[in-house]
């Protein structure tokens, strides 16, 4: 019965983050530009949305949160590879964006073709990009089974149900296309918030009377945990270097940009 139940919650989710997107692109004639990349048109509010919906996955609450149980520090590396990639996205994206507007470019193998007028580099960035998406569909298709079992308490076949939440993916895919995408993000976005308040303040106040309390659980297992901090002190002292590594380049970059918006208001002020 339990199982049943929960399979029943997850087959409506999934059929209501389906009608959503179906429902965002009902009135949008499809052709590549609006399949790939949404029309160029998803606005800021979109966008957000699904980079959301990309970056927090079923490694998230899963790979990453296990990885910071079993590991501990290193599972800091995400919180630095996120902010890395948000600085250097901030600086090389609009020019990149407003070169594929220009061109009509639809893919990151269209304008390696055309920057370096180099077909042959356009053939080998697509098939890097296939290599490198193979492993992970996998992860996001591994975090799909592990919740599938839970989920129906073993009693579901896990390579079945994996392959059918990827034909579920590649059909859903096929019929919205990226503003789809981006419309099931809003379900799935508000299901991830509500999993994180339920994680973080209704399942501590179940389990130890408040968030407080779980807190207050640490120093008891700081002796079972002494040995293990101190093989990964070395780590942490790394880790705190290369953030602040990152954090004076961001001030810099930052520094930067503003120097260059006065300079440019200055000549147009010189021009005026």
């Amino acid at each position: 019965m339990k199982s049943i139940i929960a399979l029943a919650i997850i087959g409506c989710v999934i059929v209501g983050t389906a009608g959503l997107g179906i429902f965002g692109v009902r009135k949008v004639k499809m052709d590549p530009t609006q399949f790939i990349v949404g029309g160029r048109s998803l606005g800021a509010i979109f966008l957000w949305l699904l980079m959301a919906g990309e970056v927090y996955t079923s490694f998230t609450f899963l790979g990453a949160a296990g990885w910071a149980y079993s590991k501990g520090a290193p599972a800091f590396y995400i919180i630095c590879y996120l902010t890395v990639a948000c600085i250097l996205s901030f600086f090389y994206l609009p020019p990149i964006w407003r070169t594929a507007r220009r061109h009509s470019l639809l893919t990151s193998a269209d304008y390696f073709a055309v920057k370096y007028q180099s077909p042959l580099l356009g053939a080998l960035v697509t098939l890097v990009g296939v290599v490198f998406l193979v492993p992970y569909i996998t992860l996001q298709l591994t975090g799909i089974q592990i919740l599938l079992q839970i989920a129906g308490y073993g009693t579901i076949d896990s390579v079945l149900a994996a392959g059918l939440a990827f034909g579920l993916i590649v059909g859903f895919v096929l019929v919205s296309g990226l503003r789809g995408a981006a419309w099931a993000s809003l379900m799935k976005d508000a299901l991830v918030l509500g999993a994180v308040l339920f994680a973080g303040i209704v399942l501590p106040i179940q389990f130890f009377g408040s968030p407080k309390g779980v807190i207050d659980q640490v120093p008891k297992g700081a002796a079972q945990l002494d040995d293990f901090g101190r093989r990964n002190q070395q780590f942490r002292n790394r880790l705190v270097c290369f953030h602040r590594i990152t954090d004076r380049v961001r001030r810099l970059h930052v520094a930067a940009f503003h120097r260059s918006s006065l300079r440019g208001k200055e000549r147009r002020s010189g021009q005026a």
